[in-house]
């Protein structure tokens, strides 16, 4: 469909300032057709469209929309899906089922589904199809769970088996989001960056994620990192 994540749409603005009618014809479009037959939730979905060039402000769009119960649908340029799928994986968390929807309505139509971390095995920088995907592509991302608990607790045992396989895991969401605060500061993220960053992702308070990574700075100081 013209006009929707497309230069079209300064036309239509200067149209209507113009007082010029315009008037819609319905016709494809990729992100309905996509999702249509995506496989995912269609109850609510939330249109991201293209995300930036560059890793920082693309992270920075996803972080986001992490936290959305919607599926997420994207744009996404071929030569730019191995990058962009590095990044969901940094920020999402890699079980979340996701689609890669490509040459739809076309001959060589294909739907790649599973949890991103598959997508990553197949379409990212190190994947078996790393570089040689054509066309037009839709990707699109389950929303984060309503259980936000269940994926605090899920996220930080997947950090803790990481680190140090064969380690139990916590049952309880207030100990899984302090080992999950203490896992960003460790790796160098402040303690502004750490509270947004989780606040987002887990649709956890910010003011209680900032209070723990606080605590624990105090507590244990991680090298430089600044609040």
């Amino acid at each position: 469909m013209p006009a929707i994540s497309d230069p079209g749409a300064l036309l239509v603005a200067a149209a209507v300032a113009a007082g010029v009618q315009v008037v819609p014809v319905p016709g494809p479009c990729a992100a309905i057709a996509a999702l249509a037959a995506s496989g995912l939730n269609t109850d609510s979905f939330h249109f991201v469209g293209f995300l930036p060039p560059k890793s920082s402000k693309r992270c920075e769009k996803l972080q986001q929309v992490a936290g959305l119960s919607a599926t997420l649908v994207f744009y996404v340029p071929p030569h730019g899906l191995a990058a962009i799928l590095s990044d969901m994986m940094t920020v999402f968390h890699h079980s979340r089922q996701a689609v890669v929807a490509r040459e739809l309505t076309k001959l060589h139509e294909e739907f790649y589904r599973g949890p991103l971390s598959d997508l990553v095995d197949e379409f990212g920088p190190a994947g078996r199809r790393a570089g040689v995907v054509k066309g037009e592509l839709v990707l699109l991302v389950e929303g984060c769970a309503e259980d936000a608990a269940a994926q605090l607790i899920a996220a930080a045992g997947s950090h803790r088996t990481a680190e140090a396989p064969g380690s139990s895991t916590t049952a309880d969401p207030d100990d899984a989001l302090r080992q999950l605060v203490h896992q960003e500061l460790a790796a160098g993220s402040s303690v502004s960056q750490t509270s947004k960053q989780i606040s987002r992702q887990f649709k956890v308070p910010r003011s209680k994620v900032y209070k723990i990574a606080l605590e624990l700075q105090q507590d244990q100081p991680f090298g430089d990192a600044a609040t």
